[in-house]
C-alpha cells in the first residue's frame, strides 16, 4: 500500500513538473504557427441577423512578413455599398497602425486608438480581429490543461488560456479565454467577456485546414470562422475561397503604399 501511495505521490508530482503555464502555451502557438512569409487570399465575410443573411461582402487580402515587420491590406472586391473600401495595416512590435480609404470620400485617413474596437465593415469582427496580439500584451493564465470543445462534428481537448490585456484602452473585451488545440495549437475557439464578466461574443474555427506553402512550410489555416455577438445574437462568418502562401510573386511592394490605398494600383 505504502509503495501505491508513493507511486501515485511521484505520478502527480512528474505531471505538475511538465505543466505547461498560460504564457508557455501561448508561446507555442507563436513557435507552432509562425506566420507565412507571403500571403493571399481571397474570401467572404457573411453577416447573419435573426438567422437571415443580413450583409455579404467578398474582399481580397495580400501580406507579408518579414524582419519583424507584418503588413497586411484588404481590399472589398465586391459589396452593395463598400465596394472599393481598402485597408492598410502594419504591426511591429510597439508600433501598429492602420488605415482606410473610403470611396465615397476619397481620402486615405489613419484609424485612432479608440476605432479599433470598431466593427470591421460592419461585421462582428473587428478591426483588432484582423491583428495578431504580441506575447507581452497581455497576461495569460491556464485555467483547464484539458478543456474538451465540440466544434460542429469535431472535437478537441484544448488547453484553456485565460488572457488579460495590460492595457484595455483600444480593446473591446476586459479578458478572454482562448482554447488551443492540442494537436495543432490553434485557438479553435475564444470566448470574450466584459468587464462584468458577462459573454461578450464567441469566434470559433468550424474548418481548419492544413495549407502546404510554397517555401515547403505547412500552415494551419482557418477556412471557416464565425463570429458571434452573445449580446445581439447577430454573427458574421468569414470563408475562405482561394489562399496561396509563402509565395513572393503575388505579392507587389505597391501594395503596401498610400498610392495603392487611394488609387488601387501599385
Amino acid at each position: 500500500m505504502k509503495k501505491m501511495i508513493l507511486a501515485g505521490v511521484i505520478a502527480v508530482a512528474c505531471g505538475a513538473a511538465f505543466a505547461l503555464t498560460g504564457t508557455e502555451v501561448v508561446q507555442k502557438y507563436f513557435d507552432t504557427n509562425p506566420a507565412p512569409s507571403f500571403s493571399r487570399t481571397v474570401f467572404t465575410c457573411d453577416s447573419y441577423k435573426g438567422g437571415k443573411l443580413d450583409d455579404s461582402l467578398t474582399l481580397e487580402q495580400f501580406g507579408r512578413h518579414r524582419n519583424g515587420l507584418t503588413e497586411t491590406v484588404f481590399e472589398v472586391v465586391k459589396s452593395a455599398s463598400l465596394k472599393g473600401t481598402r485597408f492598410l495595416q502594419s504591426q511591429k512590435k510597439g508600433d501598429d497602425a492602420r488605415f482606410i480609404y473610403a470611396p465615397a470620400l476619397r481620402t486615405v485617413r489613419r484609424i485612432p486608438v479608440q476605432d479599433k474596437s470598431k466593427q470591421f465593415c460592419g461585421s462582428e469582427f473587428t478591426y483588432n480581429d484582423t491583428s495578431m496580439r504580441e506575447l507581452e500584451d497581455d497576461d495569460h493564465e491556464l485555467v483547464d490543461e484539458k478543456a474538451l470543445v465540440r466544434i460542429a462534428s469535431i472535437s478537441y481537448t484544448c488547453w484553456a488560456v485565460k488572457s488579460t490585456p495590460h492595457s484595455k484602452k483600444d480593446v473591446e473585451y476586459d479578458y478572454r479565454i482562448a482554447y488551443y488545440d492540442q494537436n495543432t495549437v490553434m485557438p479553435v475557439k475564444t470566448d470574450y467577456f466584459d468587464r462584468s464578466g458577462k459573454l461578450m461574443k464567441t469566434m470559433e474555427i468550424k474548418k481548419l485546414v492544413p495549407i502546404q506553402g510554397k517555401m515547403n512550410r505547412k500552415h494551419w489555416c482557418r477556412q471557416v470562422c464565425e463570429m458571434s455577438n452573445k449580446r445581439t445574437g447577430r454573427y458574421s462568418v468569414i470563408t475562405v475561397k482561394n489562399q496561396i502562401l509563402d509565395d513572393a510573386s503575388t505579392v507587389k511592394d505597391g501594395y503596401f503604399t498610400q498610392n495603392w490605398l487611394s488609387t488601387g494600383k501599385n
